[in-house]
Parts: C-alpha cells; structure tokens; sequence
C-alpha cells in the first residue's frame, strides 16, 4: 500500500510539473503582450506631444494651451492602456489565484506580494501556510537512465571482453519516478531514495546468432538465414529500487530561516532493487526468397521472473554516472550463469 502510494504521490507530482510549465508559458505571453501595449501607446503619446511642442515653437497656440493639451493627452494614453490591458490583468490575476490555490509554489517564493508586468497580487497568510519545496523532506522527481548493456559469464568480469554480444550496440534504458526524503531533519547529507522504474536490457547477440530454447536450456544457436541486422534479445523489468543518498549540497539561510536545497552540489548513492521481468522478446530482420522479413518472439526463454541487483550513481546535480548489476542469472537453469550489467548516464529532474 506504501508503494502505491508512493506512485500516486510521484505521478501527481510530475503532473504538477507540467502544470508548472503550461502557468509559466501562458504569464509570460502575457507580460509580453502587456508591455507591447504600454510601449505602443507610449510611442503614441510621444508623437503626440512632440507634435504639440512643435506647435508651440512656431507659436501656434500658447505655453498654457500646449501644457492643456499635454495633459489631455497623457489622461487619453492612461485610459487606453488600461482599457487595452484590463482583459490581460484580469486574466492574470485569475491565473496566479489558480496556481497558489493549487499548492504550485515557486521555490524561491518569499514575498508577500509579487508584481507582474503592472499587476500586484497579494497572496493572504492562509496561502502562505504551505510549506516551499526546499521545507519539505520529501520531494518527488522523474528518473531517466540509458546507457551500455552487456553480461557477465559465471562471475569473471573479463568476459565482457570476450562477449558473445556487441559492446556498443547492446544497451539499456530506464525510465521511472523517485521519492527523496532527507534522513535527518536539520542534516541535509543523508537522504533514501526509492521509488519505481522500468528497465529496458537490450543485449545484441554477434555472428549471425540469436537465442533459441532448449529444453531448459537458452542458448546462441546459429540462424538458418543471413541476418540483415544484429538481433537484439529485450528483458523488460518493474523494479524498486532503494538508495541511500550522500547529497553534499549545503543548506542555506535566508532572513534567519534555514533552508534546505537538494542536488545543487555533488551527490552519489549506494543501494539495491528488486522486482519482475515483465516481458522477454527477440527481434530478427533476415532475407528469405528475396523479401525483408521482420520477426517478433515473445516468450519467457526460461529467463528468471523475479530479479534483483544492486546500483550505484555519483554525480553532480541531476546528472550522474550509473552502474547497475544483477545478482540473479539471466537464465533460470542454464549451465553457465551470465548476470546482467549496465553502465550508462542517469537524470534525477529535481
């Protein structure tokens, strides 16, 4: 049930995000809508009054008349800027109410009062009660990772020189959303990070190979045709992983009050996941009787259902270099035991 709710918690989370994105879009678009009015009418009100200095200097009317008239002029500007731009405020302010009332707080947000472009919206104290980002102990975020793929035969690391599997086209992706909660409540160095992902291992088998059962047995066999393009063997895995963070970034204070922002130093994690293969296929592209032929297979090639591993990441920010080994062997009963690793760039959108 905490699971789940963490996922809830995550995806909520990452629709704020793009709520965020939309709110901030549509206020600039209007700010720039409201400062193109007010600068056009003020270019109009100074043709104006240079046409009246222009009249006075040949005398045409009088010092009092051209000041009149002046003044005239800049009441008629004032009123067309607010007439003109009154929709636009109106709409603004009705934007940042939606946006406070919906808890989307900016970060930064400390004033009582914002002004933008001519418009002041002030926010009252029962807006004001929710805790910033940086107050929180917890906070959500996205996770994207991609990066090399390949095994390990029978616990020798040195067998990836020798991988039946190319080096540089094998690769992995993950994509997933993490929670981020600071251990201590006045020490911003030791976080848990845990969340869920899907994992995408793909592995590209050399020479002409591809992967065929045999009894419980999966092993490389020989194609019966001329492969157009490498094969490629997908595991795709819902994990949960669990990291414990070191996150050096140093906590702040701003008119006495202490803040704690995350990810704006260097960080690593140590941890370890679990979770379900969900899905094997392999993929061939061959020729047969002068046609392109593509064929999918999907089935569980006696791989093991249930997988875990361990990973690891250092980096600064939101960027990090990540490792991840699993500790179960690809195949559930095979003769040699070939574990998975991936090495590959992962991102942590705080």
């Amino acid at each position: 049930m905490k699971i789940l709710y963490i996922i809830l918690l995550c995806t909520i989370s990452s629709v704020s995000l793009i709520a965020q994105t939309v709110f901030e879009s549509r206020v600039k678009e209007i700010r720039i809508e409201i400062q193109r009015i007010t600068d056009e009418e003020k270019e109009m009100l100074r043709k104006e009054v240079a046409a009246i200095n222009k009249r006075w200097d040949d005398k045409e009317i009088t010092s009092e008349e051209a000041t009149l008239l002046k003044n005239q002029a800049a009441q008629k500007s004032a009123t067309n800027i607010e007439n003109r731009i009154g929709v636009l405020e109106e709409e603004l302010q009705a934007l940042v109410k939606s946006q406070v009332e919906g808890s989307l707080e900016s970060e930064d947000y400390e004033e009582e009062e914002v002004r933008v472009g001519r418009v002041t919206i002030d926010f009252s104290p029962r807006y004001r009660t929710k805790k910033r980002r940086s107050e929180r102990r917890t906070t959500c975020m996205p996770l994207f990772a991609f990066g090399k793929n390949n095994v390990i035969t029978n616990g020798d690391l040195g067998t990836i020189n020798d991988s039946d599997f190319h080096i540089m086209r094998s690769r992995f992706y993950e994509w997933g959303f993490t929670a981020k909660t600071r251990l201590v409540k006045d020490n911003n160095l030791l976080h848990m990070r845990y969340g869920f992902s899907f994992m995408y291992n793909n592995l590209r088998p050399q020479e002409n190979t591809y992967f065929v059962k045999d009894g419980n047995q999966t092993v490389l066999a020989d194609f019966p045709a001329i492969l157009t393009k490498e094969p490629y063997f997908r595991n795709v895995q819902l994990v949960f992983p669990v990291h414990l963070e070191f996150d050096f970034t140093k906590k702040r204070t701003y008119d006495d009050r202490v803040v704690y922002r995350t990810q704006r130093s260097f960080r690593f994690g140590l941890g370890a996941y679990a979770g379900f293969n969900t899905r094997t296929v392999q993929k061939l592209r061959f020729r047969e009787n002068g046609n392109d032929v593509k064929m999918k297979v999907r089935g569980d090639f006696n791989t093991n259902q249930f997988i875990y591993g361990t990973s690891a990441y250092i980096g600064y920010r939101d960027v990090s270099l990540y490792m991840k080994y699993e500790l179960n062997p690809m195949f559930k009963a095979n003769n040699i035991d070939q574990n998975n690793i991936s090495l590959g760039i992962r991102f942590d959108f705080n």
